[in-house]
């Protein structure tokens, strides 16, 4: 970890700044509004869908600005498969994050061969997130 010249820890220091914008899908208000506040803070742009029908919603209209998709698997409405399927629709190289607390393995290993491109266990550190979210978006 990296702490600034107050002893404080500098999360820019580890995890880098961002420039781009991604979709945070969380049906959690108080973790939804954590997790935007987090990204903002390093200067990421934030869309936020609460399931995952908002979510397609969401990115049906704003595909071209969004470069990430951060998406909870156990969402209401509709599924975190059906969900990862819809946004794949619209654009087949979407890049989604997963996040779950409990998954079952086969459909983590399907979802990652289908072209999810991560997996976030919950609950996760800040860090931990900012960092993973930064690997995401710079891998070719």
């Amino acid at each position: 970890m990296v702490h600034n010249n107050n002893g404080f820890f500098d999360v820019e220091s580890e995890v880098g700044k961002g420039t781009e914008t991604l979709l945070d899908v969380e049906d959690e208000e108080l973790l939804r509004d954590f997790v935007k506040t987090m990204l903002e803070s390093v200067g990421y742009t934030v869309y936020e869908a609460r399931n995952g029908e908002e979510a397609v919603e969401v990115y049906g209209q704003k595909n071209n600005e969004i470069q990430l998709v951060i998406k909870y698997m156990g969402l209401p409405r509709l599924s975190g498969g059906e969900e990862f399927y819809k946004l794949k629709e619209i654009n087949a190289n979407v890049k989604v994050m997963l996040a779950s607390g409990l998954v079952e393995p086969s459909v983590k290993s399907e979802l990652l061969k289908r072209g999810a491109k991560a997996f976030i266990q919950k609950p996760y550190e800040v860090h931990q997130l900012l960092k993973q979210v930064r690997g995401v978006l710079d891998a070719k």
